[in-house]
């Protein structure tokens, strides 16, 4: 549950950056709701997001047309589900916390890991193993995944959220960048730039505390 005083509101908006004097449209707004993330399909027709609805204990994935019609849970049931990330193939890559017993190693709450379900959110397979937490996935041009991992592979225990690769099928889980950084040790949010897919914009953190 959130700390008593958190303050529940959430909103999704449209802003048209060519007008800025202009106020957003909102395409849809809860008062007892929290949104953590979206992402939009690749005509620019749906909207995915992950949610806290009405208070839940556990964020979900939903569906919901660009102009704020047709909103649908894709998942559900007691577990953290998050980043919705579509593929090229019209399938979905998020993050889940599905997986039954597991947790943390070194910190409360469950392990987090890469999975990829169907639009409808039918068939969801892991494809992630991590005794940590991956997290903030998304999709580059040539179709691999990129996305958080938090791990301890042969470094200490203060520096080792980078970034990593891996296809959606599960296949070449691979170092994208940041496994020799001490500072920043937390890279988050990676986007790939359109003119240049060698390289990402992402946010630098700290290990733990706010980014």
């Amino acid at each position: 549950s959130w700390p008593d005083g958190y303050v529940w509101g959430a909103a999704i908006k449209v802003l048209d950056p060519a007008h800025p004097e202009k106020p957003p449209r909102v395409l849809f707004s809860e008062d007892d709701s929290y949104i953590l993330d979206l992402a939009l399909s690749y005509d620019a027709k749906t909207i995915w997001f992950s949610m806290r609805r009405h208070k839940s204990p556990c964020w979900h994935i939903y569906r919901m047309n660009a102009d704020g019609t047709g909103l649908v849970a894709l998942t559900s049931g007691f577990s953290h589900n998050t980043s919705p990330a579509p593929l090229p193939d019209g399938r979905l890559a998020f993050i889940s916390s599905r997986e039954p017993l597991t947790h943390l190693v070194c910190a409360e709450g469950p392990s987090t890991r890469v999975h990829v379900m169907e639009a409808d959110g039918s068939g969801v397979k892991m494809i992630s193993s991590n005794t940590l937490a991956d997290f903030c996935v998304t999709v580059r041009r040539d179709g691999r995944l990129l996305y958080s991992r938090w791990e301890y592979v042969d470094w200490n225990i203060m520096s080792r959220q980078s970034l990593w690769t891996q296809y959606p099928d599960g296949r070449h889980l691979e170092l994208f960048f940041g496994n020799l950084l001490d500072d920043p040790p937390t890279l988050m949010q990676a986007r790939e730039l359109p003119d240049a897919p060698a390289s990402v914009v992402c946010t630098f953190a700290p290990h733990h505390g706010p980014p």
